[in-house]
């Protein structure tokens, strides 16, 4: 049943007051000692019942349809069988009054009959009644706020463990990070975190493989890309060498948890172009990098350009948010297994281990840099425990490698790296080293293991323009060995008696000297000049007024830079030429390998330049970190892949 208060002309019957009386006697007579029908209820009722007649007596009633006998409640009909269908409704619904009153709180019980005009007030309970109970479910006293705020506190750490548990695999507490940090000593701080924009080393060594991921991942001890990535399920190069597909993974994250997609991928190559980025002049050329399918990017070229996989192993591959809008100075978002916690431009970086569902299992430690611009500082914090890794800049010295080799708490992992230094002629045509035989003779007087000795440097002789973790690569020592007396003979013939020496100062005046000795060992006076950067790249990389010169070559793969004619260098060469060009026009990697082995066999045997050294690098530990694996440490560090604190 039904109350409504409102218009009179909604009701069918009105009430009157000697039939609720009737009815509340009756129920009374119904329920012996009126079990939990209170005095006042049924007072409240009757009162209420009055109000109700007044009310729809005042206008003429309905014509009420008599209902069959049928329809009777039972209930009523084995009290009063003798009234009409009409008398039997009001008292169901003083019956269903009574009911409703028993039903409520007391407090609650209070209606308002008043005037039909007074709608608002007819329609629900009792104002007062209502903001009794609102207030009743708010704290009002110092002990329920005091019960609010730890039931507010019990429900949302309930809600952050269960988040953590769902997302991370394990109960995480606000007030508990029980992530290991190792603390990794380097040589100098990145000036941002755009790496997208930037050339540093410092930038890619926190970054590139951390915090961004490449499309392609590159092998752990060569300068290769390798068949997998974190990335992708797949990718391949079609046999004509033109079109690049990968297929992405389905489940690879930002750290901002948005999903990458293809997308992401695409837009990341793109922006770059557009913004002429570093390294993607070598896209520009490209007839189309698009999204094919769901999951699936594919880059198709105008001509093969075999080293672009290997490109797209660094920061020219690395993925970016689309909707971050790519790299920033100084914030990063990326698919790694690390975020940045930290970061002060040339002071502070510290990154934290992600440790949602993406690297749920990794256990990677947290990582906090510490810069050191004196090796002697940094070998006694690692000794002391203050730092767990030091990578030292190179060229690394062989004294700190062996020092640390000695000490029972620390372990001295070298490697190969591309990092190369030659002795390059002036080979233009008015140069006295423009003659082939010269070059010959000055590249064969060199001993370079006395060399690197003299340097005091942790590094490995080469004879060859590809370094040993490069593709391409051949040991040419047997071919070329050190030879003074036939260098005498030749320089003999060309009346060839002294020479000049200029390099970069920043390489340090022991090298000049030494090769000064050398070289008058063989009968030649070598005058040797050191110049400051700038005066160096006018005089020798623009004006070309040099004889000799050292050359610090730190990228791999790049004897395009070589046999570019237009290199200060001036080497030109037919047949150099033409094996370059085979090797740019490989349609696959095995054959661009081959042709890379070509091109440097006859850069060697031309003597265009006297390679002297490939310098090694060192990761010094303490011997509770586990070990990694790297051909550049100082551009290339991949933290979760090892430097990380051993169970």
């Amino acid at each position: 049943m039904r109350f409504d208060f409102g218009e009179p002309t909604r009701h069918s019957h009105g009430i009157k007051a000697e039939d609720a009386e009737r009815l509340t006697m009756g129920r009374k007579s119904h329920n012996p000692g009126n079990i939990n029908k209170p005095a006042d209820a049924e007072k409240t009722i009757l009162e209420h019942s009055e109000n109700i007649e007044d009310t729809v007596t005042s206008s003429p009633a309905p014509q009420s349809t008599i209902e069959p006998v049928g329809t009777i409640d039972p209930d009523d009909s084995h009290r009063r069988p003798s009234q009409g269908t009409a008398t039997l409704r009001r008292d169901r619904r003083a019956k269903g009054a009574v009911r409703a009153a028993h039903a409520r709180p007391a407090e609650n019980q209070q209606f308002t009959g008043g005037p039909a005009s007074d709608t608002a007030s007819n329609a629900v309970p009792n104002s007062s009644a209502a903001s009794s109970a609102s207030a009743a479910l708010s704290p009002t006293t110092p002990r329920q706020w005091l019960i609010f705020v730890a039931l507010t506190v019990v429900f949302s750490l309930i809600a952050y463990i269960a988040y953590g548990f769902i997302i991370y695999g394990k109960v995480l507490l606000p007030w508990q990070d029980n992530t290991p940090t190792v603390t990794v000593g380097v040589g100098v701080a990145p000036k941002n975190l755009n790496l997208a924009a930037s050339s540093s080393d410092p930038t890619s060594q926190a970054l590139l493989g951390n915090v961004y991921q490449p499309l392609l991942q590159r092998e752990q001890t060569k300068n290769i890309p390798a068949q997998t990535s974190p990335l992708l399920k797949s990718w391949s190069i079609s046999s004509n060498g033109l079109e690049y597909t990968f297929t992405l993974k389905d489940n690879v994250y930002f750290s901002n948890e948005r999903k990458m997609d293809a997308n992401d991928v695409v837009w990341s190559l793109r922006n770059g172009i557009r913004k002429k980025y570093p390294g993607y002049d070598e896209l520009k050329d490209a007839q189309s990098i698009s999204v094919s399918g769901d999951n699936t990017v594919k880059i198709t070229l105008s001509s093969p350009k075999p080293h672009l996989a290997w490109l797209l192993t660094g920061r020219v591959g690395a993925v970016y948010s689309r909707a971050e809008g790519g790299a920033k100075d100084s914030s990063a978002v990326g698919t790694g297994p690390y975020t940045v916690k930290s970061f002060e431009q040339g002071r502070k970086l510290q990154l934290k281990a992600r440790i949602d569902h993406q690297y749920r299992a990794a256990n990677t430690n947290d990582v906090n840099f510490a810069y050191y611009s004196d090796a002697d500082a940094a070998l006694k914090d690692i000794r002391s425990g203050k730092i767990d890794v030091y990578i030292p800049p190179q060229p690394v010295a062989a004294s700190a490698v062996s020092q640390a080799q000695k000490d029972s708490s620390l372990v001295a992992d070298t490697s190969d790296t591309s990092t190369r230094v030659a002795l390059a002629f002036n080979g233009s045509a008015d140069s006295k080293f423009s003659e082939q035989r010269a070059r010959e003779a000055y590249r064969d007087i060199v001993s370079k293991p006395t060399l690197i000795n003299g340097l005091g440097y942790s590094a490995s002789p080469i004879t060859g323009p590809i370094s040993t973790v490069d593709p391409g690569y051949e040991d040419l020592s047997i071919k070329y060995p050190q030879d003074i007396s036939g260098a005498r003979q030749k320089l003999w013939y060309f009346n060839f008696t002294s020479s000049t020496l200029v390099y970069p100062r920043s390489m340090g005046p022991k090298i000049g000297e030494l090769l000064k000795v050398q070289f008058a060992a063989a009968g030649q006076k070598i005058t040797v000049k050191m110049l400051d950067d700038a005066e160096y790249h006018t005089q020798v990389e623009v004006k070309k007024k040099f004889d000799m010169t050292l050359v610090r070559y730190t990228s791999g793969q790049d004897l395009g830079t070589i046999v570019d004619p237009n290199y200060f260098i001036g080497f030109t060469d037919a047949q150099t030429d033409a094996d370059w060009a085979a090797a740019q026009s490989s349609r696959t990697l095995s054959q661009y390998y081959a042709n890379l082995t070509k091109t440097a066999e006859r850069i060697t045997d031309k003597a265009a330049l006297a390679w002297l050294y490939q310098e090694n690098a060192a990761v010094i530990r303490r011997n509770t970190i586990s070990a990694v694996k790297t051909t550049s440490p100082a551009s290339y560090l991949p933290l979760s892949a090892g430097l990380q604190k051993k169970k």
